[in-house]
């Protein structure tokens, strides 16, 4: 059914934050094929005899079902689905009431018996595992412990004993941070503590190095569908704005380019962790845009959530609703990642000789009043310097500036951004570098020519734009340059 071992954990801790569980712990052994198992344990409400031969079913309550609101099942599937994703045999232990009520279902003998048979005793090899579980040691506990053993669908063999050490360590990584992702709200909310293994996952929230939200980033917020479903949208700041680690922590588990678009979360679980619904491609200018969506779960039918709870389709009567606010959304990313204009510029200070220090100086400076925004090449940005150095007519070097700024299409790009992807945004070609590193060596020997020492130079240079953008290849093209 296309599930991956933490979107299958996670269905799995679906149920226990149903049961009403506060705290859930998994642990994961993997000793060769078929001898693996996953352990997840709750400190929920627990299931009687009745309530767990229910849940053992395929198939219990419907998706048309009336639901509690923080109901996070479907179809009544996930548990043995989610189960058998990885593993050959689901054994069940929940306790209420102070009585323990046991059932398992053992794929290989259902093969060997030809009849579903549903086991009430745990087998043998799994009691040692269980026995360690709270409902078992606490006589005054419930809850319910999910153990999957014979493990047969999880590989993480290696070439060598350290390739497989790698291997387990990352398939333990992936889930942990599949969980902090899905979970993020309800564990901000400390509604829910999950830990895996001894350690207590963090939330990973895609919206905010904080929690709550930045609001600061929070762009709009509406309710569609009669009320039902709420939208905010956010605009994040340029990446160039994030330290390293946060860098890392705001472009998630699968990177900037899959995480935007619409984030869709029912009942404070997050389904999607960004999609454009079919309606645009995820492209690189984007990626800033980030848009979340709250359902309800008895809008599960119109959203067609899918059984693993990792897939939805909107209903087509919100299709124009969820366009229009996704298109407003690529507009104001595109804005903030495209101009590396004043504003995003870091405050310069100057050198002895009058030139810029900044990390980055603006090609582009950006002003304006609130009803009309112009653009301007920087006077002191050492490429137009270079320029004017090698003309001799002052006047004819702001001729041409004046003339670029008059001409420049905004209108043109802020209608089809997605055609004008030019600029900083293309890769550069052989060429390309060839044609830049003249410009480059050019800015370069102006300074060296009113006292600046080389390699001081090529500091200041490569940190401009165009040229610290594409700064490896200019290293690259000349040996001779020295620059940490």
């Amino acid at each position: 059914m296309g599930y991956s071992p933490g979107t299958a954990v996670a269905d799995l801790i679906d149920n226990s934050i149903t049961a009403g569980a506060k705290t859930i712990n998994i642990e994961l052994s993997l000793e060769g094929e078929k001898a693996g198992w996953i352990l997840i344990e709750d400190d929920g409400k627990g299931l009687d005899h009745f309530e767990l031969r229910k849940a053992m079913k395929w198939g219990g309550q419907g998706p048309n079902s009336a639901r509690d609101l923080n109901d996070l099942g479907r179809f009544g599937l996930g548990l043995k689905t989610a189960s058998f994703s990885m593993g050959r045999r689901l054994t069940v232990a929940s306790k209420k009431n102070g009585n323990i009520n046991v059932a398992v279902w053992d794929l290989d003998e259902i093969c060997n018996s030809n009849s579903w048979v549903l086991g009430l005793k745990i087998h043998t090899s799994d009691s040692s595992i269980l026995n360690k579980c709270n409902i078992f040691k606490n006589q005054n506990s419930h809850g319910t412990a999910v153990l999957i053993s014979k493990l047969d669908k999880i590989k993480t063999d290696g070439f060598s004993d350290y390739q497989k050490q790698i291997n387990e360590k990352n398939l333990f990584l992936s889930i942990k941070n599949y969980l902090a992702l899905v979970f993020h709200r309800l564990i901000e909310q400390k509604k829910i503590v999950i830990k895996i293994g001894a350690s207590e996952i963090k939330p990973w929230s895609l919206f905010g190095l904080i929690s709550p939200c930045e609001e600061k980033w929070l762009k709009s917020t509406e309710k569609i569908d009669s009320g039902k479903v709420h939208v905010q949208s956010y605009i994040l700041p340029h990446p160039k704005r994030f330290t390293e680690e946060q860098y890392q922590i705001m472009g998630g588990p699968n990177g900037w380019n899959k995480h935007q678009g619409f984030f869709i979360y029912r009942a404070d679980r997050l389904i999607v962790p960004g999609t454009w619904l079919g309606m645009f491609k995820s492209e690189e200018p984007y990626k800033l845009a980030r848009i979340s969506v709250d359902l309800r779960n008895e809008s599960d039918n119109d959203w067609g959530l899918n059984v693993i709870k990792s897939k939805v389709r909107p209903p087509s009567y919100l299709r124009a609703d969820l366009e229009r606010i996704a298109a407003r959304s690529r507009k104001s990313a595109i804005d903030a990642f495209r101009w590396h204009g004043e504003k995003e510029a870091p405050n310069s200070s100057k050198d002895s000789n009058g030139f810029q220090k900044s990390e980055h100086t603006a090609f582009w400076e950006q002003f304006g009043t609130k009803h009309e925004t112009n653009f301007q090449i920087n006077r002191k940005h050492p490429l137009v310097e270079a320029l004017a150095q090698n003309v001799r007519s002052r006047e004819l070097v702001e001729a041409f500036l004046r003339s670029f700024e008059r001409l420049l299409p905004i209108s043109a790009i802020l209608q089809e951004p997605s055609k004008s992807l030019n600029g900083l945004n293309r890769a550069v070609d052989h060429e390309e570098v060839k044609i830049i590193y003249q410009a480059f060596q050019a800015a370069v020997d102006v300074l060296v020519r009113v006292g600046t020492n080389r390699e001081k130079a090529y500091e200041i240079i490569l940190s401009c734009s165009p040229f610290i953008e594409i700064k490896n290849h200019l290293v690259s093209q000349d040996k001779n340059i020295k620059y940490d």
